[in-house]
């Protein structure tokens, strides 16, 4: 019974026509009352879970009196077919794709990445993450902008994060070697269900994050080498794949 034809047969009721309003009138306020439960019942089946790329850690920040640099990690983009609020997962072998709609990121995939990124780099770096325009005059500036080429699942076995970055300082600097265009390719286990597949993700950005903290820490002494060729042996997952100049 629609809600405006339940409603009308209620004024009915009530009006003294009927007989036996009484009763009628008392079971269809039961009839009412079950159906408005079996509506809020529907709602709140729902069993949605919400997850984050920010991995939780029991490292304490760096404490500092005052910073030399900061990072400034820019808006991140992203495949398509991976831009939903939803995880997606592929098959091993025959390329299907399964869209979790029980498995939600929290926040737009595209600032879950960036925040995560950020997080870490300001971590490993002892230095914030500022918006660029924000910058007080004078304070050099590393720019990270990541492009995500892959972001792929294969449920129960691993993840594999494609990435690239344009690394860049500001003000520039002559012979610094900067700015470059990097890339790299991140492939962490990830045996287990839908937590195990974030898990692996926040591990792969990690991996990506340390490799971008280790060419900042080189240019920060003039090491022009260790930007363009940064100790990758103690990041077991990643891949390098190497860097150009980028146009300034």
């Amino acid at each position: 019974m629609r809600s405006y034809d339940l409603l009308v047969f209620t004024r009915f009721l009530s009006s003294g026509r009927c007989p036996g309003r009484v009763r009628a009138l008392r079971r269809a306020k039961r009839v009412a009352g079950v159906l408005a439960c079996a509506v809020l019942a529907g709602c709140a089946a729902s069993n949605s879970q919400y997850y984050s790329l920010q991995a939780v850690s029991d490292e304490q920040p760096r404490g500092v009196a005052a910073f030399a640099d900061a990072v400034n990690v820019q808006s991140v983009s992203i495949p398509a077919q991976v831009d939903r609020p939803q995880l997606v997962l592929t098959g091993s072998t025959d390329g299907a794709v399964s869209v979790m709609n029980d498995s939600l990121w929290v926040a737009p995939l595209q600032d879950e990445i960036r925040l995560a990124l950020a997080s870490r780099l300001s971590r490993q770096l002892g230095v914030p993450d500022i918006n660029g325009t924000g910058a007080p005059d004078g304070l050099p500036l590393w720019g990270v902008r990541l492009d995500i080429q892959r972001f792929d699942a294969v449920y129960g076995k691993y993840v594999r994060v494609q990435s690239s970055w344009r690394l860049s300082r500001r003000p520039e600097a002559k012979g610094d070697g900067l700015p470059v265009v990097c890339s790299a390719s991140a492939t962490v286990p990830a045996v287990g269900g839908v937590e195990a597949t974030v898990r692996g993700y926040q591990h792969a950005l990690v991996l990506v994050a340390d490799v971008i903290a280790a060419q900042i820490t080189a240019g920060r002494v003039g090491n022009r080498a260790g930007i363009v060729q940064p100790p990758v042996d103690t990041l077991p997952g990643l891949t390098w794949q190497g860097c150009s100049p980028a146009n300034r």
